[in-house]
């Protein structure tokens, strides 16, 4: 296969009342919620400070319509959980990430054979007339 020269990228965000929800760190640590509920391994995982993780979880919590993380403050430690909207918000995000890629993936197989084989075509064209 040719070369690749050309290609695409992008990403996701979800905004609420034009203020970003969720973005990819965002993603990332509702992710670690489920298997870290006291979000000991925030700084090993996301490269953040557990108290940069939970001002991220309030916000979130006050943008959204609907709670995302639930916080149980024991008297030794603070639990994180993902709610029912939270769960959901994350699948979407994960769904609209993998149809972006794949949508990124077509579009850079477009653009490399279509158009690197129409400057082909134009190079040869040109080198027959003997422009080139």
């Amino acid at each position: 296969m040719k070369n690749k020269h050309f290609n695409l990228n992008g990403t996701i965000t979800i905004n609420y009342n034009n203020e970003l929800l969720m973005g990819q760190l965002q993603y990332r640590l509702l992710n670690l919620i489920i298997n870290d509920h006291l979000l000991n391994n925030t700084n090993s995982e996301l490269n953040i400070s557990k108290q940069r993780a939970v001002s991220i979880i309030n916000t979130m919590n006050r943008i959204a319509p609907n709670q995302i993380v639930d916080i149980d403050k024991g008297k030794q430690e603070t639990r994180f959980s993902l709610t029912d909207f939270g769960m959901k918000l994350l699948n979407s995000y994960a769904q609209k990430e993998f149809d972006l890629y794949m949508f990124l993936r077509k579009s850079d197989d477009y653009l490399n054979n279509n158009i690197i084989n129409n400057m082909e075509k134009k190079q040869e064209a040109m080198s027959l007339m003997g422009v080139l």
